[in-house]
């Protein structure tokens, strides 16, 4: 037995490769034999340090973020992320300076560092300061020192620099470097500075220096920024595969365009002649929002992808390759597409102008198909048994008896669409949308099929025996408010009301919901109402009924409207993590709120003594505009993110836990800052807040400020 445990284990660990981490702990929870994996799987997904230090596998997770230097690392532990501001940890492997960061770095970066990324402010030199342990280098804004005599390691292979740089590279960027990307006022000449080691070669905005011989045989990924507008010729290496034209190009093309590209793309200006001047390699093709040329002949027969731009509006006879699978018009695109549109494309797109009819036109091998705003022309006999996914735009409002083919599976209508339904829906749909002027009849309309339906603003029609038993996703708009009781099936699981539904609910809901969303008026008894299934549970503005005993223990993320205000004394279930109050809530909180919650938001008018009121397991805490109480031993020492609103004036010394690394304060704020903590990383202050003090705290501890 116990070597069958083994082998089960082992192939459960197999599959957790191919796992997500909360995938791999949902399969953990299945039952208690599954638990135990959760010590045999490793985690990949960067994660919060302090979210995992008090679990037994803590040292399965590969990929952190520390908020301290001082903090323990799992053992597993390959890529470690640190924002710095002082003291630097020397096992650190991804460290990013904060904004503000402008110091000498020299002997200050541990050889562990493999990506690199400074800040908005830093500016300082770099000269023997960069270990060669770095692999990814990111420079922010403010930089522009020179990175001559070997500034930049031949460890580095991706080097991005920010906006202001526009020093020479001549000779200057390492041979290792394989991503090069400038910032928007790099416009240096390149002449002997792209090494041939670059293989994805970006340009920053204003860049519009002659390129002819300068570009290495290496670049496969060119990109050109919106100033760019020099000639191409005899300029682009043969190696280039993906080319990229900024918003100011427009030159010839012809003959200038190696045989090398197959993703092209053009910007704004571009509306040259096309002809012979597409290489046959080309399988991506993107036109910018100017072009408005022939393309008669003129697209070669290797294009898969074309995107037209928002004005061209050309006759595309003969236009069209048939090797096309995805073909997207944009708005003034309104020809007629009767036998131009061939059998190879599967996904078609028109733009807000098309308006022509479609008789025959749509071919059968078409799987997505999305109309423009403006078509509202009949589709008797003329969409395609061959499309699965089927989208109308606001203006279309024709009968669509016998008209939608048994291959569609999602199927959306725009607002105007208000025809009868009746049969017509066929058995393969599985979402369905309705715009907002429906409202017709749906009985014996929606078929079975159906998992995902939604109703727009206009809706308010009984649904009595209408609502299929397949349905799990259930959306009603503004208008609806009728009668549910026994009317929504069971396998409902997200259940959404829009602003008008005000009914009864007692037994109404059914048992399988998890997510229960309430709309602006409803303001019901919720007392054994709610079904214990429920996790998610969000009430709308008017709602203000008690609370006391009414909301199961299955609910996790609980949100209050604008008008409640009623005692939550036995109204917060222990399951709930995630709680917030609106805009009239003030009620005592003084053992009302869970040591389950991590996240607690309070509306404007809160103004309550908050003394022995926020449980320890609190991270994240939100004031609103009114709060204005003492702080003084209140806030515990679980809380790493905290806002105050306006109102709030009062001492924070010593106040404020040594836990808090991002800090918010609103208009009225206006105390020393010189108690917080150095591991607060982020503050926020008004913007005539004294700057004077932001002066002295920011040369005692360098953090992120936002005025």
């Amino acid at each position: 037995m116990q070597k069958m445990l083994t082998v089960y284990q082992d192939i459960i660990i197999k599959i957790g490769k191919y796992l997500s981490d909360y995938e791999k702990i949902q399969l953990t929870m299945i039952s208690k034999s599954t638990d135990k994996i959760k010590h045999r799987f490793t985690y990949q997904n960067k994660i919060d340090i302090d979210l995992i230090k008090r679990l037994s596998y803590f040292n399965n997770f590969e990929n952190v973020k520390i908020q301290n230097a001082d903090d323990i690392i799992p053992k597993c532990a390959k890529y470690v992320h640190f924002s710095a501001y002082n003291k630097m940890p020397q096992f650190v492997t991804h460290l990013t300076f904060d904004e503000d960061f402008n110091k000498s770095i020299e002997s200050f970066i541990p050889d562990s560092v493999t990506h690199l990324h400074f800040g908005f402010l830093f500016n300082r030199s770099i000269r023997d300061s960069i270990p060669n342990s770095v692999t990814h280098l990111t420079f922010g804004y403010d930089f522009c020192k020179p990175i001559n005599y070997n500034a930049i390691p031949d460890s580095v292979t991706h080097l991005t620099f920010g906006n202001d740089f526009s020093r020479s590279i001549k000779r200057n960027i390492p041979s290792s470097v394989t991503h090069l990307t400038f910032g928007r006022y790099f416009c240096r000449s390149i002449k002997n500075g792209i090494p041939p080691s670059v293989t994805h070669l970006a340009f920053g905005r204003t860049f519009n220096r002659y390129i002819k011989n300068h570009i290495p045989p290496s670049v496969t990924h060119l990109s050109f920024g919106e100033d760019f507008r020099r000639t191409i010729k005899n300029a682009i290496p043969s190696s280039v595969i993906y080319l990229s034209f900024g918003d100011s190009f427009d030159r010839s093309i012809r003959g200038n365009i190696p045989y090398s590209v197959t993703h092209l793309s053009f910007g704004v200006d571009f509306n040259r002649s096309i002809k012979d001047s597409i290489p046959p390699s080309v399988t991506h093709l993107y036109f910018g929002m100017g072009f408005n040329r022939s393309i008669k002949n003129n697209i070669p027969s290797s294009v898969t992808h074309l995107d037209f731009g928002f004005d061209f509006n050309r006759s595309i006879k003969n236009g069209i390759p048939k090797s096309v699978t995805h073909l997207t018009f944009d708005h003034h695109f309104n020809r007629s597409i009767k036998n131009n549109i061939p059998f190879s494309v599967t996904h078609l797109t028109f733009g807000y102008k098309f308006n022509r009819p479609i008789d025959d036109n749509i071919p059968a091998s078409v799987t997505h198909l999305k109309f423009g705003w403006k078509f509202n022309q009949p589709i008797e006999g003329s969409i395609p048994q061959s499309v699965v996914h089927l989208k109308f735009g606001r203006r279309f409002n024709q009968s669509i008896k016998n008209n939608i083919p048994p291959s569609v599976t999602r199927l959306t209508f725009g607002d105007n669409f208000n025809q009868l339904i009746k049969g017509n829906i066929p058995t393969s749909v599985i979402r369905l949308k309705f715009g907002n002027c429906f409202d017709q009849s749906i009985e014996d309309s929606i078929p079975s099929s159906v998992k995902f339906l939604s109703f727009g603003n206009d809706f308010d029609t009984s649904i009595k025996n209408s609502i299929p038993g397949s349905v799990t996703h259930l959306t009603f708009g503004g208008e609806f408010n009728q009668p549910i009781k026994d009317n929504i099936p069971q396998s409902v699981t997200h259940l959404t009301f829009g602003t008008q539904f005000d009914q009864p609910i007692t037994k109404a809901i059914p048992p399988n919901v998890t997510h229960l969303t309430f709309g602006y008026n409803f303001n019901r008894s919720i007392k054994g109402n709610i079904p214990p299934s429920v996790t998610h549970l969000t009430f709308g503005t008017t709602f203000n009924q008690p609370i006391a005993n009414a909301i199961p223990r299955s609910v996790t993320h609980l949100t209050f409207g604008y008008n409640f205000d009623q005692s939550i004394e036995d109204g917060i279930p222990s399951s709930v993590t995630h709680l917030t109050f609106d805009f009239n809530f003030d009620q005592k909180i003084k053992g009302n709120i869970p040591s389950s919650v991590t996240h607690l938001t309070f509306g404007d008018v809160f103004n309550r003594s908050i003394q022995g009121g926020i449980p320890k397991s609190v991270a994240y805490l939100t004031f609103g505009k009114n709060f204005n109480r003492s702080i003084k031993n209140a806030i515990p020492s679980s809380v790493t993110h905290i806002i105050f609103g306006d109102m709030f004036d009062q001492s924070i010394e010593n106040n404020i836990p040594s836990s808090v690394t991002h800090i918010n304060f609103g208009y009225n704020f206006d105390q020393s800052l010189n108690s917080l903590s150095s591991t607060v990383r982020s503050i926020v202050v008004p913007i005539d807040y004294k700057r004077d003090i932001c002066r002295r705290i920011r040369r005692k501890v360098q953090r992120s400020w936002t005025f």
